[in-house]
């Protein structure tokens, strides 16, 4: 297979360590995305509304436990196609490999498409449930509903890392999502205070922000995984190959 490499051969140590920089690097650039979103949103200032910077983050808060709820399921359905994906490669049937990761795809926006809808109908009881009210409840309602959905961008993006991961690559698939931290980082500011010719959307803004970021990740993730490193395929797919990604 194209630029894979066989993680059967050689020392594991030396494996682990080569696919664990890139991944550390990652994860720290995500992180960062958080981080930022969080300072930008804290200096919000209004003559208006006193402490919105604080209420801004205050409605973060009632809004992470659904977000958090989501990225969770997508740690596990990339854990499931990172599983599905090496052990098809490592008994040497690599179309077999192209397909299960084409079928964890399709099966991780499927679920994601329930479990977003799921958290969508329960925001608002959960929210109140919660104890967010009055102008913390608009903002983390407001925030929930463009991030929520771009759960979807996410899952693209985390199947795609893992389907490379299970071929032995480690700095092509973390830099989509380091691509995805610097995207969102560089719109924030422009999308929470409205700088130039871009509206003030404060929290909206930060949530807008983070979807775009996510939806470059995700649209080159694709891109290399099924033009470049033609790693999935869609031809020759059944419900029992879905199933068993």
């Amino acid at each position: 297979m194209k630029n894979s490499i066989d993680l059967t051969q050689g020392s594991l140590v030396q494996h682990i360590l080569r696919l664990l920089g890139p991944s550390t690097i990652a994860m720290f650039a995500l992180l960062s995305g958080g981080l930022i979103d969080t300072f930008y949103l804290g200096r919000l200032s209004d003559p208006n509304i006193p402490n919105l910077g604080v209420l801004a983050l205050a409605a973060i808060g009632f809004g992470f436990p659904l977000t958090l709820a989501g990225n969770s399921a997508n740690i596990g359905l990339g854990a499931g196609t990172l599983s599905a994906v090496s052990r098809a490669i490592g008994q040497g049937e690599p179309e077999r490999a192209r397909r299960h990761g084409a079928a964890s795809i399709l099966l991780g926006l499927s679920s994601m498409a329930v479990l977003v809808t799921l958290m969508l109908m329960a925001m608002p009881m959960t929210l109140k449930v919660m104890g967010a009210e009055g102008l913390i409840y608009n903002m983390a309602a407001s925030y929930l509903k463009i991030t929520l959905p771009g759960l979807a961008f996410i899952t693209v993006t985390v199947m795609c890392v893992n389907i490379l991961r299970a071929r032995g690559e480690a700095a092509l698939p973390s830099s989509f999502l380091i691509t995805s931290a610097v995207v969102n980082i560089a719109l924030d500011p422009f999308l929470i205070f409205g700088i130039g010719p871009f509206p003030r959307l404060e929290i909206a803004g930060a949530a807008l922000a983070t979807v775009i970021g996510h939806a470059v990740g995700a649209s080159l993730a694709l891109y290399f995984v099924l033009l470049r490193r033609k790693a999935i395929t869609f031809t020759q797919m059944t419900m029992g190959s879905i199933k068993r990604a």
